[in-house]
């Protein structure tokens, strides 16, 4: 089905046939905003008009963006020069006569005698660039030329300012917006929160009498208003004014637009009354709360309404202030390493349990401070986040390097707002001994605390018939939530794992430079990763005896596949007993296993034989054997060398082996630490589901996964039995659930503003790296370069796409994933917990190379050619070479 060349504007929404601006006041109709009528030329439409002139507009565009200044200009004239030949076809001015017509119709008077064309490219007015004042907008034309306003419209993409702010974006089609020319009396911009400041409740103004063209080509100053708007107080309050002195105002006549004198009493005069600003600033914050996402307005007030002409969001990075909520960085790139996509309401609940108990506490402790109106943890479209900037601060205060957080968070390329200032050196100090004795305590204590934990899974089993009371089951998760707040280790053995590269990592940069950080993550291959790697050698030992026992083989590869019945078909074999052997250690883990509303192997035991089964069907070419004899040759490699840099510096070598031996025994402790908390999630996963057992025999829920849409509060009152909305508050939020699947906001988000579908799909229309010379940076973990075509893995289902050399992009490195990728499973057992969010696997001569780089699978798509140097951290993407076909 051809797209439309035009449309109304209630019906623009897609960004890609309308432009930003067009969808913006679309979405603003569709909400019951007033906003004048208007029309929508589409990027259809200039498509066919360039294809008229026989002009390759992709490929000039491309050749500009890549030529050097000299040839920049000369090209560009040329193509401006094509562009000037643009005229609008003629199917598209018979269908813009009668859509012209019908707006006159509807309009008051029944008559338009001027008319306003505007801008509306593909990559204006985008949550991240809004590109105002770059391309052409034309005012007060008549009818008859209003053909000849689109061209130029369309032409002005074609600019050495349009081309510059837009350089690494795609070319930017345009489409063309046309409306009435209101007779405003004033007019002007106005934002959601503080420009400058970022601060939230408040509002700012800037008015002209008049149009707004003399206000955003910068030749008036206007007059400025900051308006209070605090939540709980529902009548905003002007708390400052700024009237400038006005000479003359830009109106509407019969003649056309007049810059019209204005009076002396008028030079002084506010270009709006208080009422009208008061109410501005509340229609403004509906706006913004309409949109979720602080905006930039641009307005106008006739004699019959305050009409809407313009909203974007506001850039991120125009927002410079202190530490707060509205100010911070927030990412979500760890948490996708151990949670659902969206996560489960209990699941939510209990992570900022953890957050605040398990995580904060700790800070505060160590002399720490909060801001006001900061949080460590929030919930955008049922996805959490965690403030970056928050926890840069609190190495900011223990006079630590900031910059090091966002490479396990994400976020990277954030600037560190300004929050509390670094503690005096004595409490550094303090802090320095506190958390020394935290991570020898955590040393000691480890083990005897892995063996409680494992203890843990001993609650009854689900097979269990008696039915234990909600009382009884409630005592039982309180009893192990206390032990867990009291008894836990992360904090401090994450930070034994922090400290030592940190210690390493000055020591190394000044004798290996910037090598220093890949020859550590080299000498480091295999360490802290016995429990991973044995779950992998484990399942490979599976998938072995199922090839050489036939009646597992035979089950195994049937085809049409049915698992569900393994057990009566595998009875008697030794599969079946090395399987729930296998179950018995590893069942308690499972695909994002921090959620509680997550299954556990145990529980999907078929998801379990279909990885085995994957690994039959396509058999890793490398032993495990072999995978760790590279293992080791590498890890020795590293050490050499790193011996060799220090020369006959033997006090500098002794001080990195301990303190590298120091760092091995903090990794292994973190993997058993991660390893053995999930038999505490198993545990409070079983509880959870014997009390949804009770409530659904006693009618209180329909459904047994019902109990994961409440939250702890509410099934403390089912069980108790007054907790009589219970279905109605599942129903919600499953509904909500639905509602946020459709969504897909980014990894990492700035400031208060949560996107919106429409502008996350925008979001993929972003700049993108364009050559070889741009690089994402992530952190380095396997040495090695790789080369080849993007394949994202984003599912178990995703798994089965992949081919022999692609490069696999994924936001974690699952065990369950692992066999599918063949040789990517050496580099599971080699590597286990420290992969996190955006991890990157290469090939080099057969093995794997790594790299984290947050956000790399909403930076990356499949069949994008990228060259992937492990050791570094880096991944280079050439936009020249993608896999024919996608």
């Amino acid at each position: 089905m051809p797209e439309p060349l035009i449309l109304p504007l209630p019906d623009c929404s897609d960004p890609r046939l309308v432009g930003g601006k067009a969808a913006g006041l679309g979405a603003l109709l569709r909400l019951g905003f007033q906003v004048p009528p208007g029309i929508c030329v589409t990027t259809e439409a200039v498509r066919l008009a360039i294809r008229a002139i026989a002009f390759d507009a992709e490929a000039a565009w491309a050749r500009l963006v890549t030529a050097g200044p000299t040839d920049r200009v000369q090209w560009l004239h040329e193509y401006q020069q094509q562009m000037d030949q643009l005229a609008v076809p003629p199917q598209v001015l018979y269908e813009l006569d009668d859509a012209l017509q019908t707006l006159e119709l509807n309009w008051p008077g029944s008559r338009v005698n001027w008319w306003a064309v505007r801008s509306s490219a593909i990559d204006e007015d985008g949550p991240r660039l809004s590109l105002a004042g770059t391309y052409r907008s034309r005012l007060g034309l008549l009818r008859e030329e209003i053909a000849s306003a689109i061209c130029t419209v369309w032409a002005s993409c074609w600019t050495l300012s349009a081309l510059t702010r837009a350089c690494d974006a795609r070319l930017p089609t345009m489409a063309v917006l046309i409306q009435p020319l209101l007779a405003a009396r004033a007019a002007g911009v106005a934002f959601s929160c503080h420009p400058v400041t970022g601060e939230p409740h408040v509002v700012v103004v800037n008015a002209v009498p008049g149009l707004a063209e003399p206000l955003v080509n910068g030749t008036v100053t206007p007059d400025s208003f900051l308006i209070d708007v605090p939540p709980a107080q529902p009548a905003p309050t002007v708390r400052q004014c700024a009237i400038s002195e006005k000479s003359a105002a830009r109106v509407v006549t019969e003649q056309g637009l007049v810059d019209h004198a204005l009076s002396p009493s008028r030079r002084a005069a506010p270009s709006l009354d208080e009422a009208d600003v008061l109410m501005l600033a509340q229609l403004v914050k509906q706006v913004a709360a309409r949109l979720r996402t602080d905006v930039d307005v641009e307005w106008a007030q006739d004699e019959t309404a305050l009409w809407l002409l313009q909203a974007r969001a506001i850039a991120p990075h125009s927002v410079r202030t202190g530490l707060s909520d509205a100010t911070s960085t927030w990412s979500r790139a760890n948490f996708k390493e151990t949670m659902p996509d969206l996560p489960s309401p209990l699941g939510l609940a209990f992570l900022e349990e953890f957050m605040e108990h398990g995580i904060l506490r700790h800070y505060h402790a160590l002399g720490c401070q909060i801001p006001a109106g900061t949080s460590s943890f929030r919930i955008v479209a049922g996805r959490p986040y965690i403030n970056v900037s928050l926890f840069q601060s609190f190495i900011s205060q223990l006079r630590g390097d900031p910059r090091l957080v966002t490479e396990q968070m994400g976020g990277e390329g954030a600037p560190t707002p300004h929050g509390p200032a670094p503690l005096p050196w004595r409490k550094v100090a303090r802090a320095g001994l506190l958390m020394e004795a935290k991570i020898r305590r955590a040393a000691w204590r480890a083990e005897g605390w892995f063996r409680e934990m494992k203890d843990m899974a001993r609650v009854p089993q689900d097979a269990d018939p008696t039915l234990p009371s909600p009382a009884a089951v409630l005592q039982q998760l309180s009893a192990i939530n206390q032990r867990l707040r009291e008894r836990d280790l992360t904090f401090a053995i994450v930070g034994g794992v922090s400290q030592a590269f940190m210690v390493l990592g000055l020591l190394l940069e000044r004798r290996l430079g910037l090598e220093w950080r890949a020859q550590l993550n080299a000498s480091l291959q295999g360490s802290g990763t016995v429990i991973s790697a044995n779950q992998i050698h484990r399942l490979a030992v599976l998938a072995e005896t199922a090839r050489q026992e036939p009646p597992a083989r035979a089950f195994i590869l049937a085809a049409p596949w049915h698992p569900q019945g393994f057990r009566a078909a595998l009875a008697g074999t030794t599969f079946l007993t090395k399987f729930d052997a296998y179950l018995h250690d590893y069942g308690h883990r499972g695909l994002a296993e921090s959620d509680v509303a997550s299954p556990r192997f145990a529980d999907i035991p078929e998801y379990v034989l279909g990885v085995i089964r994957a690994q039959l069907l396509a058999p890793s070419p490398h032993s495990a054997e072999d995978r760790a004899q590279v293992t080791a040759m590498k890890r020795r490699a590293a050490l050499d060398d790193i011996r060799q840099r220090f020369g006959r510096r033997r006090h500098e070598w002794i001080f990195f082996r301990w303190w590298h031996r120091r760092l091995d025994r903090f990794l292994a402790l973190r993997e058993a630490n991660r390893h053995h908390l999930m038999y505490f999630s198993a545990a409070a996963r079983r509880l959870e589901l014997r009390l949804a057992d009770h409530f659904v025999a006693t009618g209180r829920l329909n459904h047994r996964d019902d109990l994961f849409f409440l939250l702890p509060d509410e099934i403390r009152l089912l069980a108790e039995g007054t907790g009589l909305r219970s279905q109605e508050w599942v129903a919600q939020r499953r509904a909500e659930g639905d509602r946020f699947a459709r969504e897909t906001p980014p990894d990492v988000i700035r400031g208060l503003g949560e996107l919106t579908q429409a502008s996350a799909d925008h979001d993929a229309q972003q700049p993108e790296p364009k050559s070889l010379g741009v690089l994402l940076r992530g952190l380095p973990i396997g040495a090695g370069v790789g080369e080849g075509p993007v394949r994202l893995v984003l599912t178990p289902a995703d798994a089965g796409t992949v081919q022999r050399g692609d490069v696999i992009v994924t936001p974690v490195i699952d065990p369950g994933l692992a066999p599918v990728f063949g040789l990517a499973a050496g580099l599971v057992a080699e590597m286990g917990g420290v992969l996190s969010h955006g991890a990157i696997i290469a090939r080099e001569y057969g093995l794997p190379t790594v790299a984290n780089v947050p956000g790399a699978t909403h930076l990356l798509r499949d069949g994008d050619h990228v060259i992937v140097d492990g050791g570094r951290g880096e991944v280079r993407r050439d936009e020249r070479a993608v896999r024919a076909g996608t």
